[in-house]
């Protein structure tokens, strides 16, 4: 017997956050969690050591990740890529509030600076046989991802798509 075209229940979405979380899941945030962690400590006792100052790395959280993640996306929807990152915190007129109302800008700056998706001790090495080992593993886990919540079946079309092009 054929198996319909159907949403799994782990398919099942009744919220925005349930949408997003078929997306990027659990794991996958723990993940760059953990790596941008362990890139901002080593970063901070470098700097401790050779300026003789106790700056201290507040711990990413999978929520601030989320947050951290939700104004990229705003930013993108806003169209803002000619917009410099100061510029969406402004407090004038043509700032956003829901940027400051999130997290504040020198917060976002770090996270920016010290994402990360790997472990950095072993990228070379990996990065000899797999170009995309800086986002392998992560790169991996979305694929997975993405074939969970839909089975596919005799219904199922595949078209193509014309995308215009100005070349030559």
């Amino acid at each position: 017997m054929k198996e319909k075209c159907s949403l799994k229940e782990s398919g099942r979405v009744d919220s925005i956050l349930d949408a997003f979380a078929l997306f990027l899941t659990a794991e996958m945030k723990d993940l760059v969690v953990t790596h941008t962690n362990q890139k901002a400590e080593k970063y901070y006792q470098k700097w401790n050591a050779e300026h003789d100052d106790n700056k201290v790395w507040n711990k990413l959280e999978p929520v601030e990740l989320d947050a951290f993640i939700g104004l990229l996306l705003y930013a993108g929807v806003l169209l803002s890529r000619r917009e410099s990152v100061n510029e969406l915190w402004i407090m004038e007129d043509c700032g956003r509030a829901v940027f400051r109302a999130t997290m504040g800008i020198a917060r976002f700056k770090a996270i920016m600076q010290f994402l990360r998706f790997d472990e950095l001790t072993t990228r070379m090495e990996r990065r000899e046989t797999d170009k995309l080992a800086p986002f392998r593993e992560l790169l991996n886990m979305f694929t997975a991802t993405l074939q969970n919540p839909y089975t596919p079946g005799p219904c199922l079309t595949v078209d193509e798509q014309l995308v215009p092009y100005q070349g030559r």
